[in-house]
């Protein structure tokens, strides 16, 4: 987030993942031990590490996925759910630049 930088996007419409743009207070642990053990990375790719703590918890999930229809698992980075053939699918959240700072939408129509 750069306030003076990203001025000049004010009123963009932006899809992105829940990691970035609607963060959680639990997850804050989360965050602080990333940078603690993985430093600079996590920094410069949070939406990677966001994917990767996705696909640690999948497996779990992936039972109840695939044996209730429109069911979805709400993930780090989209919500997960299971399509024809089998087909794992995502969505993301949408956001809108604010005053040069990216803010979450509730809803968005496409």
């Amino acid at each position: 987030e750069n306030i003076t930088k990203d001025r000049d996007i004010n009123g963009v419409t932006y899809a992105d993942i829940p990691w970035i743009l609607d963060p959680k207070l639990a997850d804050e642990i989360l965050r602080e031990l990333l940078e603690i053990e993985t430093g600079r990375d996590y920094k410069d790719h949070p939406r990677f590490a966001a994917l990767g703590i996705d696909a640690y918890n999948l497996p779990m999930q992936i039972t109840t996925l695939l044996a209730i229809q429109n069911s979805s698992y709400s993930g780090l980075a989209g919500r997960l759910s299971m399509h024809d053939n089998n087909r794992l699918y995502r969505e993301l959240l949408w956001g809108k630049f604010i005053n040069g700072r990216p803010r979450l939408l509730k809803s968005h129509s496409h």
